[in-house]
């Protein structure tokens, strides 16, 4: 290594030998690279002199380096991914280009169990570093999103997966879900489990979810999944 090469071939080559094997024992290696052949400047531990001379038979490296590897003798079983089960009630943007319902200005009496609108893709925003996600450009203080979804049979559990910038509320069929922190928002899709009051607002059959977010100061942007199981 730097500042301390070997004093003799035997102590060159046992050290080589005893490197190379660690390396090739390893079933999670597949190979190394032997850098700095020759000797640069004061660094005196490569192969060659600084003029190109081999310090060394060609064939006693090939000795050690010819050296079958662990994941050249045994067969390694395949990583499998582990399955998710989580089925997807309500699709984001980047699960598909879904549509929604929406509206920039209040909607009419009893909108939280949903209202007609402009159909629009999400997500909706303005917000720089996220410009490949918004389908829909919002520029305005609120926004109120609805839309409709089939659920087959209610699921045991529940996820909401959202991306809100910021004061954010979600209802299913007309009740309360979820609801952003005070002063909170967030810079990505952000995962938390619904509640079994809020699970419990799931129905088989037609379902509907809506959404209000309103805007402060800065960045805006919002899009959710629902996600069942």
């Amino acid at each position: 290594g730097y500042g301390n090469p070997p004093k003799t071939q035997e102590e060159y080559f046992t050290r080589l030998r005893g490197l190379t094997l660690a390396l090739l024992d390893n079933p999670n290696h597949f190979g190394f690279v032997y850098t700095q052949l020759t000797d640069v400047e004061q660094e005196k531990n490569g192969v060659y002199t600084y003029d190109r001379k081999p310090k060394f038979e060609a064939r006693l490296f090939r000795e050690i380096f010819g050296a079958r590897a662990a994941y050249e003798q045994a067969e390694f079983p395949a990583w499998q991914p582990a399955m998710d089960d989580w089925r997807v009630l309500v699709g984001s943007a980047v699960d598909a280009d879904h549509e929604w319902d929406m509206l920039l200005t209040p909607p009419a009496h009893e909108w939280t169990n949903g209202f007609k609108g402009e159909r629009a893709k999400g997500g909706f925003g303005r917000k720089d570093g996220f410009e490949d996600l918004i389908r829909t450009p919002w520029t305005t203080a609120d926004i109120y999103l609805s839309r409709s979804f089939e659920v087959t049979s209610a699921p045991a559990a529940a996820r909401l997966v959202i991306h809100y910038d910021n004061a954010t509320k979600v209802w299913i069929n007309g009740k309360l879900v979820w609801e952003s922190p005070a002063g909170a928002w967030n810079d990505g899709y952000q995962a938390f489990e619904l509640n079994a009051a809020a699970r419990a607002a799931l129905k088989d059959g037609t379902n509907t979810i809506v959404v209000h977010c309103h805007q402060d100061s800065g960045g805006q942007f919002i899009d959710l999944a629902l996600l069942g199981r």
